[in-house]
Protein backbone atom coordinates (compact mmCIF):
# COMPACT_ATOMS: atom_id res chain seq x y z
CA UNK A 1 0.00 0.00 0.00
CA UNK A 2 1.56 3.13 -1.14
CA UNK A 3 -0.35 5.67 1.72
CA UNK A 4 2.26 6.57 3.52
CA UNK A 5 5.00 5.46 1.60
CA UNK A 6 6.48 6.18 -1.69
CA UNK A 7 6.04 3.66 -4.33
CA UNK A 8 6.80 0.89 -1.60
CA UNK A 9 5.84 -2.42 -3.21
CA UNK A 10 5.83 -5.76 -1.54
CA UNK A 11 8.40 -8.06 -2.42
CA UNK A 12 6.77 -11.03 -4.82
CA UNK A 13 6.19 -12.41 -8.41
CA UNK A 14 5.84 -9.29 -10.07
CA UNK A 15 4.71 -8.88 -13.61
CA UNK A 16 4.73 -10.73 -17.02
CA UNK A 17 6.76 -8.23 -19.01
CA UNK A 18 4.42 -8.41 -21.99
CA UNK A 19 1.07 -8.52 -19.55
CA UNK A 20 -1.51 -5.82 -21.24
CA UNK A 21 -2.05 -2.67 -18.83
CA UNK A 22 -4.89 -2.53 -16.82
CA UNK A 23 -8.08 -0.21 -18.03
CA UNK A 24 -10.42 1.69 -15.63
CA UNK A 25 -11.43 0.98 -11.88
CA UNK A 26 -8.64 -1.86 -12.16
CA UNK A 27 -6.18 0.38 -13.77
CA UNK A 28 -7.23 3.24 -11.20
CA UNK A 29 -6.79 1.30 -7.93
CA UNK A 30 -3.60 -0.40 -9.10
CA UNK A 31 -2.55 3.71 -9.44
CA UNK A 32 -3.65 4.40 -5.96
CA UNK A 33 -2.48 1.47 -4.46
CA UNK A 34 0.80 2.15 -5.85
CA UNK A 35 0.99 6.12 -5.23
CA UNK A 36 -1.72 7.33 -3.19
CA UNK A 37 1.20 9.54 -0.62
CA UNK A 38 2.04 11.27 -3.71
CA UNK A 39 -1.42 11.92 -5.13
CA UNK A 40 -2.48 12.96 -1.85
CA UNK A 41 0.52 15.15 -1.46
CA UNK A 42 0.35 16.59 -4.87
CA UNK A 43 -3.16 17.93 -3.48
CA UNK A 44 -2.96 18.87 -0.34
CA UNK A 45 -0.30 21.68 -1.87
CA UNK A 46 -2.71 22.54 -4.69
CA UNK A 47 -5.35 22.97 -1.24
CA UNK A 48 -2.76 24.85 0.68
CA UNK A 49 -2.42 27.43 -3.33
CA UNK A 50 -5.95 27.41 -3.55
CA UNK A 51 -6.91 29.16 0.13
CA UNK A 52 -6.72 32.84 -1.55
CA UNK A 53 -9.34 31.54 -4.45
CA UNK A 54 -11.29 29.41 -1.80
CA UNK A 55 -11.65 33.08 -0.11
CA UNK A 56 -12.75 35.16 -3.00
CA UNK A 57 -15.64 32.44 -3.90
CA UNK A 58 -16.56 32.27 0.09
CA UNK A 59 -16.47 36.79 -0.01
CA UNK A 60 -18.39 36.41 -3.60
CA UNK A 61 -21.14 33.80 -2.05
CA UNK A 62 -21.66 36.29 1.38
CA UNK A 63 -21.49 39.59 -0.57
CA UNK A 64 -23.15 38.60 -4.22
CA UNK A 65 -25.86 41.38 -3.62
CA UNK A 66 -23.28 44.27 -3.99
CA UNK A 67 -21.82 44.70 -7.47
CA UNK A 68 -18.96 45.87 -5.95
CA UNK A 69 -18.19 43.27 -3.86
CA UNK A 70 -18.70 40.64 -6.45
CA UNK A 71 -16.17 42.71 -8.52
CA UNK A 72 -13.79 41.75 -6.01
CA UNK A 73 -14.38 38.39 -5.29
CA UNK A 74 -13.55 38.12 -9.10
CA UNK A 75 -10.38 40.56 -8.91
CA UNK A 76 -8.85 37.85 -6.37
CA UNK A 77 -10.39 34.98 -7.86
CA UNK A 78 -8.35 35.80 -11.08
CA UNK A 79 -5.01 37.20 -9.13
CA UNK A 80 -5.19 34.10 -7.20
CA UNK A 81 -4.35 31.82 -10.56
CA UNK A 82 -1.16 33.18 -9.95
CA UNK A 83 -0.82 30.56 -7.49
CA UNK A 84 -3.16 27.58 -8.31
CA UNK A 85 -2.38 27.69 -12.07
CA UNK A 86 1.42 26.15 -11.63
CA UNK A 87 -0.05 24.06 -8.72
CA UNK A 88 -2.58 22.32 -11.10
CA UNK A 89 0.39 22.14 -13.82
CA UNK A 90 2.41 20.54 -11.14
CA UNK A 91 -0.17 17.80 -10.17
CA UNK A 92 -1.18 17.06 -13.82
CA UNK A 93 2.58 16.19 -14.22
CA UNK A 94 3.02 13.80 -11.51
CA UNK A 95 -0.53 12.07 -12.21
CA UNK A 96 0.70 11.94 -16.26
CA UNK A 97 3.76 10.01 -14.89
CA UNK A 98 1.88 7.53 -13.05
CA UNK A 99 -0.08 6.96 -15.31
CA UNK A 100 2.52 6.36 -17.70
CA UNK A 101 4.34 4.05 -14.65
CA UNK A 102 7.28 6.42 -14.95
CA UNK A 103 9.54 7.01 -12.01
CA UNK A 104 8.71 9.87 -9.82
CA UNK A 105 10.78 11.70 -7.23
CA UNK A 106 8.10 13.74 -6.22
CA UNK A 107 9.58 16.76 -4.76
CA UNK A 108 12.47 17.01 -7.67
CA UNK A 109 9.82 16.23 -10.14
CA UNK A 110 7.25 18.95 -8.62
CA UNK A 111 9.93 22.15 -8.22
CA UNK A 112 10.63 21.19 -11.59
CA UNK A 113 7.55 21.62 -13.21
CA UNK A 114 6.74 24.45 -10.97
CA UNK A 115 10.17 26.28 -12.77
CA UNK A 116 9.41 25.37 -16.33
CA UNK A 117 5.94 26.42 -16.51
CA UNK A 118 4.72 28.55 -13.69
CA UNK A 119 4.57 31.51 -16.12
CA UNK A 120 2.25 29.68 -18.77
CA UNK A 121 0.20 27.84 -16.26
CA UNK A 122 -0.62 31.56 -15.26
CA UNK A 123 -1.70 32.85 -18.30
CA UNK A 124 -3.16 29.87 -18.77
CA UNK A 125 -5.13 29.86 -15.87
CA UNK A 126 -5.61 33.57 -16.07
CA UNK A 127 -8.03 33.60 -19.03
CA UNK A 128 -9.96 30.34 -18.53
CA UNK A 129 -10.23 31.65 -14.60
CA UNK A 130 -11.74 35.00 -15.57
CA UNK A 131 -14.22 33.05 -17.94
CA UNK A 132 -15.23 30.87 -15.52
CA UNK A 133 -15.66 33.31 -12.57
CA UNK A 134 -17.56 35.75 -14.97
CA UNK A 135 -19.69 32.64 -15.90
CA UNK A 136 -20.67 31.70 -13.02
CA UNK A 137 -20.91 35.37 -11.68
CA UNK A 138 -24.07 35.72 -14.32
CA UNK A 139 -25.79 32.51 -13.53
CA UNK A 140 -25.69 33.66 -9.54
CA UNK A 141 -26.56 37.22 -10.53
CA UNK A 142 -29.60 35.71 -12.64
CA UNK A 143 -30.62 33.17 -10.16
CA UNK A 144 -30.85 35.86 -7.64
CA UNK A 145 -32.83 38.37 -9.47
CA UNK A 146 -34.61 37.37 -12.15
CA UNK A 147 -38.65 36.64 -11.78
CA UNK A 148 -38.49 34.07 -14.16
CA UNK A 149 -35.26 31.42 -14.35
CA UNK A 150 -34.15 31.29 -18.23
CA UNK A 151 -33.43 27.35 -18.49
CA UNK A 152 -31.64 28.22 -21.71
CA UNK A 153 -29.36 30.96 -20.50
CA UNK A 154 -28.31 28.44 -17.30
CA UNK A 155 -28.15 26.05 -20.11
CA UNK A 156 -25.04 28.20 -22.11
CA UNK A 157 -23.90 28.93 -18.80
CA UNK A 158 -23.26 25.28 -18.23
CA UNK A 159 -22.03 24.90 -21.64
CA UNK A 160 -19.45 27.55 -21.74
CA UNK A 161 -18.01 26.48 -18.29
CA UNK A 162 -17.39 22.93 -19.84
CA UNK A 163 -15.96 24.22 -22.74
CA UNK A 164 -13.66 26.29 -20.29
CA UNK A 165 -12.82 23.62 -17.78
CA UNK A 166 -11.92 20.97 -20.25
CA UNK A 167 -10.07 23.48 -22.47
CA UNK A 168 -8.03 24.74 -19.23
CA UNK A 169 -7.37 20.82 -18.58
CA UNK A 170 -5.94 20.21 -21.88
CA UNK A 171 -4.21 23.57 -22.16
CA UNK A 172 -2.42 22.12 -18.46
CA UNK A 173 -1.89 19.20 -20.03
CA UNK A 174 0.15 20.49 -22.98
CA UNK A 175 2.05 22.78 -21.16
CA UNK A 176 3.38 20.55 -18.83
CA UNK A 177 4.67 18.06 -21.75
CA UNK A 178 4.93 20.02 -24.59
CA UNK A 179 6.91 22.86 -26.05
CA UNK A 180 4.67 25.43 -27.09
CA UNK A 181 3.41 28.85 -27.88
CA UNK A 182 0.21 30.21 -25.77
CA UNK A 183 -1.96 30.73 -28.91
CA UNK A 184 -1.48 27.58 -30.62
CA UNK A 185 -2.19 25.71 -27.15
CA UNK A 186 -5.27 27.71 -26.26
CA UNK A 187 -6.15 26.65 -29.90
CA UNK A 188 -5.39 23.16 -29.95
CA UNK A 189 -7.05 23.25 -26.64
CA UNK A 190 -10.54 24.16 -28.12
CA UNK A 191 -10.51 21.45 -31.02
CA UNK A 192 -9.56 18.66 -28.65
CA UNK A 193 -12.68 19.70 -26.71
CA UNK A 194 -15.04 19.84 -29.36
CA UNK A 195 -13.15 17.21 -31.66
CA UNK A 196 -12.55 14.37 -28.77
CA UNK A 197 -16.42 14.38 -26.95
CA UNK A 198 -16.48 10.62 -25.97
CA UNK A 199 -13.32 11.31 -23.91
CA UNK A 200 -13.55 15.00 -23.54
CA UNK A 201 -16.99 15.15 -22.31
CA UNK A 202 -16.86 12.78 -19.31
CA UNK A 203 -13.15 14.75 -18.32
CA UNK A 204 -15.05 17.80 -18.61
CA UNK A 205 -17.83 16.83 -17.03
CA UNK A 206 -16.60 15.10 -13.89
CA UNK A 207 -14.53 18.25 -13.49
CA UNK A 208 -17.16 20.57 -13.61
CA UNK A 209 -19.15 18.38 -11.32
CA UNK A 210 -16.81 18.20 -8.61
CA UNK A 211 -16.19 21.94 -8.57
CA UNK A 212 -19.70 22.73 -8.63
CA UNK A 213 -20.55 20.12 -5.69
CA UNK A 214 -17.49 21.55 -3.61
CA UNK A 215 -17.94 24.81 -4.10
CA UNK A 216 -21.56 25.80 -4.36
CA UNK A 217 -23.14 22.74 -2.67
CA UNK A 218 -21.02 21.65 -0.12
CA UNK A 219 -20.54 23.38 3.22
CA UNK A 220 -16.77 24.59 3.44
CA UNK A 221 -15.65 22.75 6.55
CA UNK A 222 -16.60 19.57 4.57
CA UNK A 223 -15.54 20.88 1.37
CA UNK A 224 -11.89 21.21 3.23
CA UNK A 225 -12.33 18.41 5.22
CA UNK A 226 -13.02 16.27 1.27
CA UNK A 227 -9.91 17.92 0.24
CA UNK A 228 -7.33 17.00 3.54
CA UNK A 229 -8.86 13.15 2.32
CA UNK A 230 -7.17 13.91 -1.21
CA UNK A 231 -10.54 14.02 -2.94
CA UNK A 232 -9.90 16.55 -5.76
CA UNK A 233 -6.64 14.86 -6.59
CA UNK A 234 -8.17 11.30 -6.76
CA UNK A 235 -10.57 12.80 -9.05
CA UNK A 236 -8.23 14.81 -11.33
CA UNK A 237 -6.47 10.96 -11.39
CA UNK A 238 -9.73 9.92 -13.27
CA UNK A 239 -9.91 12.96 -15.53
CA UNK A 240 -6.30 12.29 -16.83
CA UNK A 241 -7.29 8.40 -16.97
CA UNK A 242 -10.11 9.96 -19.40
CA UNK A 243 -8.14 13.04 -21.15
CA UNK A 244 -4.52 11.54 -21.46
CA UNK A 245 -5.34 9.21 -24.28
CA UNK A 246 -6.72 12.04 -26.76
CA UNK A 247 -2.96 13.44 -26.39
CA UNK A 248 -1.49 10.18 -27.00
CA UNK A 249 -3.37 9.86 -29.84
CA UNK A 250 -2.91 12.85 -31.12
CA UNK A 251 0.37 14.11 -30.63
CA UNK A 252 2.44 10.60 -29.76
CA UNK A 253 3.61 12.16 -26.86
CA UNK A 254 4.99 8.52 -25.13
CA UNK A 255 6.40 8.04 -28.81
CA UNK A 256 8.14 11.01 -28.76
CA UNK A 257 9.81 10.48 -25.46
CA UNK A 258 11.22 6.65 -25.98
CA UNK A 259 12.66 8.47 -29.34
CA UNK A 260 14.33 11.28 -27.62
CA UNK A 261 15.69 8.80 -24.76
CA UNK A 262 16.90 6.15 -27.16
CA UNK A 263 19.00 9.12 -28.77
CA UNK A 264 20.31 10.53 -25.68
CA UNK A 265 21.70 6.59 -24.72
CA UNK A 266 23.34 6.28 -28.55
CA UNK A 267 24.82 10.20 -27.64
CA UNK A 268 26.53 9.10 -24.58
CA UNK A 269 27.53 5.45 -25.76
CA UNK A 270 29.07 7.18 -28.77
CA UNK A 271 30.60 9.90 -26.35
CA UNK A 272 32.56 6.99 -24.15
Amino acid sequence: MGLFRFNFNKEGPGVPKDAPRKKGAARFFEIFTRDASQIWLAGILLLLCSVPMIAAVTFGVLFWQYLGMLAIAVVVFVASTALVGPALACMHTLLIKQLCDEPCFFWHEYKKAWKSCWKQAFAVSALFGTICAMECAAAVIHLMTAQQISPILLGMVMLGLYIAVTSWLYALLQLTQMNMNLVPMLKNSLLLTMGFLKRSLPAGAITLASGVVLIGFVPLPITFLLCLLGVPAFLALIVDMWAWPVMEQVFHISDLRAERREKERAEEAAAL
